[in-house]
C-alpha cells in the first residue's frame, strides 16, 4: 500500500508541475506536495486503492484551490463603511 501511495503522490506532483501555475514555484513546492500527500492519504483511509484515482483526486484539489485563489484575487474587496 505504501508503494501505491508513493506512486500516486509522485504522479500527482508531476501533473501539477506540468500544469504550471504558482503552486509549482520553489517557495510553494513543499507545501503543495504536503497537500497532495494529505489528500491522497485521506482518500486511501476511505478505502481507495487505485493509484490513478488517488492521484487525480489530489490534482483536482490543487486545481480547485488555484481557481479559488484566482477568483479571490480578481474579486474586489468591499469597502468598509466608515463609522459616523
Amino acid at each position: 500500500m505504501i508503494e501505491i501511495l508513493n506512486i500516486a503522490i509522485e504522479d500527482a506532483w508531476r501533473k501539477v508541475q506540468n500544469g504550471g501555475g504558482p503552486w509549482t514555484r520553489p517557495v510553494y513546492a513543499r507545501i503543495t506536495r504536503a497537500v497532495i500527500a494529505k489528500r491522497i492519504t485521506a482518500m486511501a483511509k476511505k478505502g481507495e486503492r487505485d493509484r490513478r484515482k488517488l492521484s487525480e483526486y489530489a490534482v483536482r484539489s490543487i486545481i480547485l484551490n488555484q481557481q479559488e485563489e484566482a477568483r479571490s484575487e480578481i474579486s474586489p474587496t468591499p469597502d468598509k463603511k466608515k463609522a459616523s
